[in-house]
């Protein structure tokens, strides 16, 4: 007879009162969300990772907030998109405070040994199980790993230091190691051409562009570097436009954006947004990040015209402070121009969330 494995959490008398708890408290405050939901999250997190050793994964799919619902079977909101949001947020935050490791395919609970135990088995099941998630985390691991330097690069605006910004162009193949000596001095010269700020935050939005860069067209990279650091001061910095590429990484990493020549013309349509509606960048990037599970879940994603139009009702609902239900209500020339009433009611459903979602 086979004997059974038994897994339990260990928590100590002051676990709520624990800095990961509090970090934890702290982001549901920022997030608008209750504090307890979020511990309920985590809490569902480890215990659907116990018997793996602290991974969550699927096997067939990509880890989206629908597919982590399903594993942890949160369900305490009779709204489904609601729930899904909350997931998304809570994921995100303790993945940004390094309470869990989060890549496309699986979830790490870090530390999670610190308050677990279990009945230790011999069962051949159970470790052929086990070195299956140990395979899976460490392959995690490894792909944050990548990560992390570009972590470091995203500091740059606070770190006003030339290697970091040698490190990065070195990072993105845009210079070679041999020429990082040679490259200092045209980063040294740009420095001087520019306000210090300005430069080095140009310099790290620049960076971070190269991984949508085709380098090897590039005839004169001292040059591209100059006018393009020129370009960020002058057409981004100055009017704070440069806050879009938080959406458009967004759109990268959801696959959305697959070339530079789509990012070109996702972000001329944002500029554009944010222009005829005369709002600042920042409120975009604020109503887009609320509701960015709207905007990815549904089936014109792959759209950016109709993911505009989702904007523009999304910007509509904010404003009036509540949903468009019908066509009725909606009166905007651009989107009657462009879609038929059909198209427009769906873009609304999606907006306000009223399609039936499957949880299966």
């Amino acid at each position: 007879m086979k004997s059974k494995q038994f897994y339990f959490i260990q928590i100590d008398s002051d676990f709520f009162q624990s800095e990961n708890m509090e970090i934890l408290k702290e982001e549901a405050i920022l997030n608008h969300d209750s504090i307890s939901d979020y511990f309920v999250i985590y809490l569902k997190l480890i215990l659907a990772s116990l018997k793996t050793d602290g991974v969550i994964f699927d096997n067939d799919n990509t880890l989206s907030p629908s597919i982590i619902k399903r594993k942890i079977r949160f369900n305490l909101y009779s709204d489904y998109s609601k729930n899904l949001e909350i997931i998304d947020r809570c994921i995100l935050s303790l993945a940004k405070e390094n309470i869990i490791t989060l890549t496309d395919k699986a979830i790490v609970i870090n530390d999670l040994s610190s308050f677990v135990g279990s009945k230790k088995s011999k069962n051949q099941e159970r470790i052929l199980e086990r070195n299956k998630s140990q395979e899976i985390i460490s392959s995690t691991l490894e792909e944050n790993k990548s990560n992390l330097k570009l972590q470091a690069l995203n500091n740059l605006t606070s770190i006003n230091n030339i290697d970091y910004i040698l490190d990065g162009l070195t990072y993105f193949k845009f210079i070679t190691n041999d020429e990082k000596k040679s490259f200092s001095k045209v980063v040294n010269e740009t420095l001087e051409e520019n306000n210090p700020d300005e430069f080095y935050k140009a310099s790290n939005i620049f960076i971070k562009r190269l991984k949508m860069t085709d380098i090897s067209k590039i005839e004169n990279k001292e040059d591209y570097f100059k006018k393009s650091i020129e370009n960020i001061v002058f057409k981004e910095l100055r009017n704070e436009t440069y806050h879009l590429d938080e959406i458009l990484d967004e759109l990268v990493g959801m696959h959305i954006i697959t070339n530079a020549n789509k990012l070109r013309e996702y972000k001329t349509s944002l500029v554009d947004f944010i222009s005829k509606n005369a709002i600042s960048p920042e409120y975009l990037v604020s109503i887009f990040k609320k509701h960015r599970i709207k905007i990815f879940n549904n089936p014109f994603s792959k759209d950016s015209d109709k993911i505009i139009s989702l904007l523009q009702i999304l910007l509509k609902n904010e404003n009036d402070n509540s949903k468009t239900n019908s066509l009725d209500e909606f009166n905007n020339k651009t989107l009657e121009e462009k879609y038929s009433p059909s198209e427009i009611e769906e873009l609304q459903r999606i907006a306000s969330y009223d399609y039936i979602h499957n949880d299966n």
